[in-house]
């Protein structure tokens, strides 16, 4: 309280103080097809775009293991202004994969290595049927609550020994939807009940949110086999009226640098992030998101994945 009893002061500062912009390198690397990037640069905060602009001709190198491989080609993409530079290499399980990006005067670089992949083993699906606070029926005389279904992944790996591994779990309506299918909670799995416990301490909401996938580390279970439990529930209406159910579960293998990146997007976005606790305060601390490119900003990360596809109404 003390802060609010102090003198306020100001100071003017100018936001349109043109510094050089800094190059951004975008890439997520799998050994399931070429290497590309996006290459950009910075823009002021102040700038009113909602991307940065693209780099169509800059010099852009791939290294594999040390090794120079090629120059990446610019490839445009014909239904918008942006493109992507692509090479002709597959990335290999363990391959260290550099790209150094050049234009004008700058250079940036950024290195990663590919993971090993981990393999689903075994999904099991199960649903029972709870009443619905959320949604009511009224008979003509009362007011009933509704009903809501709740489905039950459980998802089995095995973590790879004698290194430490880290995950990305993801389940979407098989086309890359995920907010076509209901509404995502984690609270039911020890890895995220302490993983949400170490970011936000005592939490009085129970649900542990996270639409777009959650990311994990093999702290738990390392060397082991894991069956990880999701949940997916909705009112009855939201199932009863779709034909088909597909649900693709993916389970990604991610690197160092890839998980530390996408741990700051995804985590984040579940809404139960000690930020929001802040900002009912009116407080909220900036967004900072790992980077692993030098002189520059963006991330290169690799990444192996593993999926598993069912249909929802086949679960009995």
């Amino acid at each position: 309280m003390s802060l609010f009893c102090l003198s306020s002061c100001y100071q003017d500062v100018e936001l349109n103080h043109v510094v050089n912009p800094s190059l951004v390198i975008n890439a997520a690397v799998s050994a399931d097809t070429i290497v590309m990037a996006s290459i950009s640069q910075t823009v002021p905060f102040t700038d009113s775009r909602d991307v940065h602009p693209i780099l169509d001709d800059a010099e852009v190198g791939l290294y594999v293991n040390g090794e120079y491989v090629n120059n990446m080609i610019w490839h445009k993409n014909e239904t918008s202004a942006s493109g992507m530079y692509c090479s002709s290499y597959y990335p290999q399980n363990g391959d260290i994969i550099k790209i150094v990006a050049k234009h004008d005067s700058r250079q940036a670089w950024a290195e990663d290595t590919v993971p090993e992949k981990c393999i689903i083993n075994k999904l099991d699906v199960t649903f029972d049927i709870f009443d619905d606070s959320n949604s009511v029926i009224y008979d003509g005389e009362h007011v009933i609550p509704g009903k809501k279904y709740v489905f039950t992944y459980r998802v089995t790996f095995h973590d790879n020994p004698n290194k430490k591994n880290y995950y990305c779990i993801r389940i979407d309506n098989s086309l890359g939807n995920v907010n076509d299918i209901g509404t995502l909670d984690y609270s039911s799995d020890p890895v995220f009940i302490a993983q949400s416990q170490a970011l936000n301490g005592i939490n009085m909401d129970k649900s542990i949110l996270g639409q777009g996938g959650r990311t994990f580390s093999d702290d738990m279970f390392q060397g082991q086999s894991y069956t990880m439990t999701i949940k997916e529930e909705e009112s009855i209406s939201f199932y009863d009226y779709r034909s088909n159910l597909p649900r693709r579960i993916m389970l990604y293998s991610l690197s160092e640098s890839y998980y530390k990146y996408l741990s700051g997007l995804l985590n984040d976005e579940s809404g139960n992030s000690v930020t929001e606790s802040l900002m009912s305060f009116g407080f909220k601390e900036p967004v900072r998101h790992f980077s692993n490119v030098v002189s520059g900003t963006g991330i290169l990360g690799c990444f192996q994945m593993d999926t598993y596809v069912i249909d929802l109404n086949s679960v009995q």
